[in-house]
């Protein structure tokens, strides 16, 4: 992995993963990755960047399942002892 700052933003370089290989969940096929988080050279008001990247695609016949919503999307809390 290289990592650089170029007019201004963060530019990454991965290897591609040649064959692509399937995720951990098998929801997606990853064709490059950091590895996980990694320390670069790059140096941000005295401080070491720290970069975590990847690129994958979705294999043929995947359908995105819709998320499941409880009214307007606030959080369900247990009712305040009244006691």
């Amino acid at each position: 992995m290289k990592a650089r700052i170029r007019k201004g933003k963060v530019v990454v370089e991965l290897p591609l993963i040649n064959p692509v290989k399937e995720s951990k969940t098998g929801k997606t096929l990853l064709v490059a990755s950091s590895g996980g988080p990694r320390r670069t050279a790059l140096r941000l008001n005295g401080k070491t960047v720290v970069v975590i990247c990847f690129a994958y695609v979705r294999p043929d016949g995947y359908v995105k399942k819709t998320k499941r919503t409880r009214g307007s999307g606030s959080i369900r809390r247990k009712p305040k002892n009244t006691h």
